[in-house]
């Protein structure tokens, strides 16, 4: 897990073939914006994905540009 004080977060979405038109949407639900956390401690990291018109194949939660996990079933969470 990252262990610097201040992160930047990232979701990327990966769908599956088949997808149409529509763009897909994916927002962090948890931690809330401004939340803040006493260390040491444990953060659950949670997204929601959802394409309208095809199938999400996997989310990747980045804290400061790497990887830091890989889910492909939803619920999309990380701790």
């Amino acid at each position: 897990a990252p262990d610097n004080t201040t992160q930047d977060w990232a979701v990327l979405i990966t769908l599956a073939s088949g997808g149409g038109n529509v763009a897909p949407t994916v927002a962090l639900t948890s931690p809330t914006a401004g939340q803040t956390f006493s260390a040491p401690g444990s953060i659950r990291i949670i997204a929601n994905a959802s394409d309208s018109d095809g199938t999400i194949s996997k989310v990747e939660f980045l804290a400061n540009g790497s990887l830091v996990t890989t889910e492909n079933i939803a619920p999309y969470d990380w701790t």
